[in-house]
């Protein structure tokens, strides 16, 4: 593995300080609003991630028993790997609390509690010495939290309707997103034709 360059600034992440009594109160609610989501099947059965019987193993099952079939079946199978750069500070908060409602069924004092969670949060950046101005961030979740990694997986459950909208198999992790389709090799190149301008799009 190569280490990331120093000297570039793109290889940084914003690391939150939080407050145990922050931390607390987070741990309070997240079983609730899981309790939720499983209750009325409101999680991503695709995402594998921060949830419980979900995880590396899920992801890795799921593709080797589709591979498995394909193979018994004569098909090939082609498999697309993408990786979302920075994905935790991308979250635009308008977005994920219009998610929340629309998608996830949060009102009233729970929604305004995640909003107040994500709201008026500053930020300062320190170069040695120096300390920058304190600045408001609306994008992003913060690292470190308990919440965020749950929120950033609500965030992107939109990601699985758009590509199952391409008759494409996937399969998403955290950030990460394992997509793949198996064709008998005399229709590959016809599938994969009309089907790949998707890729190109999540890619950009």
């Amino acid at each position: 593995m190569t280490r990331a360059d120093k000297d570039k600034l793109f290889n940084y992440r914003p690391i939150s300080n939080l407050s145990v009594v922050s931390k607390i109160i987070e741990r309070i609610i997240k079983p609730r609003l899981i309790d939720h989501l499983t209750a009325n099947r409101l999680l991503n059965p695709v995402h594998s991630a921060y949830g419980k019987f979900h995880s590396t193993e899920t992801v890795l099952l799921s593709l080797h028993d589709h591979t498995i079939n394909a193979i018994g079946r004569q098909q090939v199978t082609c498999l697309c790997l993408l990786d979302l750069s920075a994905a935790f500070d991308t979250i635009d908060h308008s977005i994920l609390l219009d998610r929340l409602s629309k998608l996830f069924v949060l009102h009233g004092a729970v929604l305004y509690r995640v909003k107040s969670y994500m709201s008026n949060r500053l930020f300062r950046v320190k170069c040695s010495d120096q300390l920058s101005e304190p600045h408001h961030s609306s994008y992003g979740v913060p690292q470190g939290s308990v919440f965020g990694p749950l929120l950033f997986s609500l965030y992107t459950t939109p990601l699985s309707s758009l590509i199952s909208s391409f008759s494409v198999n996937h399969h998403l992790y955290a950030d990460d997103s394992r997509s793949y389709l198996s064709r008998r090799l005399t229709s590959m190149k016809t599938s994969l034709t009309y089907r790949v301008h998707w890729v190109l799009l999540l890619a950009r």
